[in-house]
């Protein structure tokens, strides 16, 4: 389900909360890239990381949250 609003965050917020702040970095990155491609793999390619670290980026990203961030 998509909201249709915009949240945005700091990797500095994210580094408070727990998340390593290069990994906020590349985690905000991935988002960014993900919501204008659609597309992981594109994504993870056009932030500059690997499919994998993509998927630990997204899971980091939803332990610290407390839920998934990507259908």
């Amino acid at each position: 389900m998509h909201t249709g609003f915009l949240v945005d965050f700091d990797h500095a917020w994210l580094a408070g909360r727990g998340l390593p702040r290069e990994r906020g970095r590349v985690l905000l990155r991935l988002l960014a890239e993900l919501a204008q491609s659609g597309s992981l793999r594109e994504a993870a390619q056009k932030a500059g990381v690997s499919y994998r670290s993509a998927w630990d980026a997204l899971g980091d990203g939803a332990r610290l949250f407390g839920a998934p961030l990507v259908e």
